[in-house]
């Protein structure tokens, strides 16, 4: 765990990681773009925590290594950002956001994400904006049983061959405008 309070500049390099970075409140983890690399080994979050606010992670990139279940896990996190953050090759999801409010996630890409590029479950009053996701599916808002509500979903570039953006019944004032939405399989589409 890292230390509560403060900011972690990382310079640039490969940071081979084989536990989950599990940053506490108040944290900033900071790299110096896409030079700054986090690579995963083994079926791990790369950046994983629960419980926690006033996080912030910016400019770097996660190399899943097509082992990492996803690339950034946030549990019963409140108001932090995910800005300018590459993430690749992922085994679940880029971003997953569970019973999170007040994230900003914006001005990220991801790509190679075997399932969704950014999922969102249970979470409420979050934007996701301005991002570039080639994934099998883009963005699911509540995909587990409960819904997600007052969620801004907006100008992000989606490509996937399965589903752009995706809004579970009951979940309510969601806002998805602007986004750019490719399905990159135009043969297997499917009714019902």
């Amino acid at each position: 765990e890292l230390t509560s309070g403060g900011a972690i500049y990382l310079l640039e390099g490969t940071y081979n990681i084989s536990g989950s970075i599990v940053p506490l409140s108040n944290i900033s983890i900071i790299g110096t773009g896409t030079g700054t690399v986090l690579k995963a080994s083994g079926n791990i979050d790369v950046i994983n925590t629960s419980n926690r606010q006033n996080i912030l992670i910016s400019q770097l990139m996660i190399n899943g290594s097509n082992s990492a279940s996803s690339g950034i896990s946030f549990n019963s996190v409140i108001g932090s950002r995910i800005d300018k953050v590459g993430i690749t090759s992922t085994l679940s999801r880029g971003i997953y956001l569970s019973y999170s409010s007040y994230i900003s996630v914006s001005n990220s890409f991801i790509e190679g994400s075997s399932d969704k590029g950014i999922e969102s479950s249970a979470s409420s009053n979050n934007i996701i904006s301005h991002n570039k996701i080639t994934a099998n599916n883009g963005i699911y808002l509540a995909a587990s049983s409960s819904s997600s509500n007052n969620n801004i979903v907006s100008d992000n570039s989606i490509l996937a061959p399965s589903v752009g953006v995706y809004i579970k019944d009951g979940s309510a004032n969601n806002n998805v405008s602007g986004n750019y939405i490719e399905k990159t399989n135009p043969s297997d589409y499917s009714y019902g």
